[in-house]
């Protein structure tokens, strides 16, 4: 069921949008000091003044207890009548407790409430009246997960907030499923009937079910592992006890899986979400966990270049690399390393025979260097030059991008027909060019390959020319009677 401060509960929550503040980041942090009887709240924000499409987060230190519409001044600058779901805000949507912390969204002319808190127009989502029963105890104000049979058992199986050495269940849970909060003191044991007593979006008292506190409005995780037999997730047990929740994503891989619980609002207590995506570290980035490698059909070409200069494709059987899809190109693949392979390489080229003997242009290993022993590039038959991108000389390139994103419309909160709305902002986007080019001196391996052998075919029709000399004049000793004739015969 929903709760709003207009004192209806709805119990039909199929269409209520979900209000998942894993990404949000306010623009501006302040701390009220206003009394909980005034309905005149101030705050001071340093160097700060609200621009439409900003996310503003209030501390309010004494909270709020005033039954009238009350205003806000940031920095002296009124905004009256605060609204929320589109209307003014009453006491029955922003009674405070102390140091509640509140999100407001500036549209350019009001200030709106947006986030889901216990204290503002949606006080929690609830589960509906049902017979569902745990698979395990669950004691008061303790935080619950579906397992693998979709029972829902207790994070933490203990009760009461004492000790900061709260161990997780050790049990399987099913990702994607709810997790709900139990909202009272009551214990529920495997023959009692749960219901509105445990809410799906709400507080969850960080003394109940953590052993730290929290840096506010930074997301909450849990950390584990996903069992490969059964599917099912599995809390961090190792690394003590606060290495099974955590504020951070990973920056490499680590075997682990986070599951988003919901933003610390202070302290003390996390705003539980409605929904609890799961996320790894793969494939140098976080992403959706089991989320796919992008893949392609055979014959489908990647394309690279500002005119699909190049392209990358998959036969069936080979890997195709095509450096000059255009063919205006120079079509060399250049690569800036050793190149190894298990297989053969394939050459359809052979020697210029215009260029002379093939056989001359074979020298000394000695005549390969340079006058400080390097390689002297210019001195091989095959040698050649190419122009590459200079990767040692970036040129970051920043321009403003508009982006748009479809945000919850505060001004209607109505679970019947809540809608979503486009908000754009203009965000400095840095992309890192390389306009600088550079010569590489190298050697084609295949002249290299033409011109030894068209020397070997040299070599051996040399070879081949001194062996039939050799057995004419054999011939000629063989038949001469006396020098003079020897002589006669070689000459011939």
């Amino acid at each position: 069921c929903i709760e709003l401060g207009d004192g209806n509960s709805y119990c039909s929550s199929t269409d209520f949008p979900n209000p998942d503040l894993s990404g949000l980041i306010p623009k501006a942090y302040g701390v009220s000091t206003s009394s909980a009887s005034t309905n005149s709240k101030t705050v001071t924000i340093a160097n700060y003044t609200p621009v439409a499409g900003d996310i503003i987060a209030i501390k309010f230190t004494y909270g709020s207890t005033t039954t009238q519409k009350w205003s806000l001044a940031i920095n002296g600058v009124w905004y009256y009548n605060i609204y929320v779901g589109g209307s003014t805000a009453t006491a029955d949507y922003l009674l405070l407790s102390a140091n509640a912390v509140v999100l407001f969204y500036y549209d350019g002319t009001r200030i709106n409430v947006i986030n889901p808190t216990y204290t503002n127009p949606l006080k929690w989502i609830t589960l509906a009246d049902t017979t569902e029963r745990p698979a395990e105890t669950i004691y008061g104000y303790k935080l619950a997960w579906k397992d693998g049979n979709n029972r829902y058992r207790p994070i933490i199986k203990t009760s009461g907030s004492t000790g900061n050495n709260k161990m997780p269940n050790t049990v399987g849970f099913r990702l994607g499923s709810n997790m709900v909060k139990n909202s009272g003191s009551k214990t529920y044991g495997t023959s009692s009937t749960m219901g509105k007593d445990f809410y799906l979006i709400g507080d969850i008292g960080a003394v109940y079910n953590f052993n730290s506190t929290f840096t506010v409005w930074l997301p909450v995780y849990f950390k584990g592992t996903v069992n490969q037999t059964d599917g099912l997730f599995y809390l961090n047990q190792a690394d003590g006890y606060t290495g099974w929740y955590t504020q951070t994503l990973p920056t490499t891989e680590d075997g682990f899986v986070y599951v988003y619980i919901g933003n610390a609002w202070t302290a003390t207590g996390v705003g539980l979400s409605l929904n609890h995506p799961a996320y790894e570290f793969k494939d140098g980035m976080i992403r959706l966990y089991g989320e796919a490698k992008n893949t392609h059909q055979d014959n489908f070409k990647e394309y690279f270049g500002t005119d699909n200069d190049s392209s990358v494709a998959f036969d069936g059987t080979n890997l195709v690399l095509d450096p000059d899809t255009t063919g205006t190109d120079s079509g060399l693949v250049y690569v800036d390393g050793n190149v190894s392979a298990t297989g053969f390489i394939t050459r359809t080229s052979v020697y210029d025979k215009s260029k002379g003997s093939a056989l001359s242009k074979i020298k000394d290993a000695s005549s390969y260097l340079d006058a400080k022993g390097k390689i002297n590039h210019s001195a091989f038959y095959g040698f050649t030059e190419m122009t590459v991108t200079d990767f040692s000389k970036p040129v970051v390139v920043k321009k403003d991008v508009n982006v748009c994103d479809d945000v919850l419309d505060i001004n209607n909160l109505n679970p019947e027909d809540s809608k979503s709305v486009e908000v754009c902002r203009i965000e400095v986007v840095e992309n890192i060019t390389y306009p600088y080019k550079t010569i590489q001196e190298g050697v084609s391996l295949d002249k290299e390959i033409d011109v030894l052998r068209q020397a070997v075919f040299e070599l051996k029709g040399i070879v081949e020319g001194i062996q039939l000399e050799n057995v004419r004049l054999k011939n000629c000793a063989k038949d001469s009677v006396d020098y003079k004739t020897y002589q006669v015969c070689v000459t011939k």
